[in-house]
């Protein structure tokens, strides 16, 4: 028996959109991993890192405030460890590596296999030549002991004697991250402040970097990177 025009018409529609379904999905769910960063930027980019840990099934992340007493624009609010990536200079990994190990002045060393092993990746493309990834690293038990147990102002005094150390944060904390997701404003507002959970429990009152609610909370991406750590 011959199908009619118009029958085979809805045939064919319901075969393509079924077999469109499974890559749609894929699309959706797939994270990038630092592998992805092992090369040179060709355009403008930034790299981030943001350190997590697991504590009673709850997932909490470490931000480094922004120096209080500095002339920066952003000074007293909190965010991820990272900079901008020059272009054809280091690769987006090494940078990585580099600016978590300079920000924490040396209290978060990993290499970049670790960092591979243990990192998932988001990424936003601001502009065409412009991207963003912020890379989520899972901590050990020891790394997250080592850094409860950080004597900031210490560190600071001794690091400011070194070369090449970054000077950029002046406390360091971790939040829920649940807490953030539910408590960030919507949009941006540097003199406005939320509450949100450290690990310890305590309920304070911070401002986040712009660019760290746009880019990272807001990323789309980040649903599907939660569910996979």
């Amino acid at each position: 028996m011959q199908t009619k025009p118009l029958t085979r018409f809805f045939l064919t529609l319901l075969i393509s959109n079924i077999l469109y379904i499974p890559f749609v999905l894929a699309k959706d769910v797939k994270i990038l991993t630092p592998a992805a960063l092992a090369k040179t930027a060709q355009h403008k980019t930034y790299v981030g890192v943001v350190p997590y840990y697991r504590l009673n099934n709850k997932i909490y992340i470490l931000l480094g405030r922004v120096t209080k007493d500095s002339r920066k624009v952003d000074a007293g609010v909190y965010a991820d460890f990272g900079a901008a990536v020059k272009i054809n200079d280091i690769t987006i990994l090494q940078k990585a590596v580099n600016v978590l190990n300079q920000d924490t002045m040396g209290k978060l060393k990993f290499s970049e296999q670790e960092l591979i092993k243990s990192g998932k990746v988001v990424h936003k493309q601001v502009e065409p030549d412009h991207d963003v990834y912020y890379i989520f690293y899972k901590v050990s038990q020891q790394q997250f002991l080592k850094i409860k147990k950080f004597n900031v102002p210490h560190a600071r005094l001794k690091a400011s004697s070194l070369a090449n150390t970054n000077l950029e944060k002046d406390q360091f904390v971790w939040f829920s991250l649940d807490g953030l997701l539910l408590n960030a404003p919507d949009e941006f507002d540097s003199q406005r402040k939320f509450d949100v959970n450290t690990i310890d429990g305590k309920q304070v009152s911070i401002n986040l970097r712009k660019y760290f609610i746009l880019d990272c909370l807001q990323n789309p991406e980040l649903p599907d990177l939660m569910k996979s750590i």
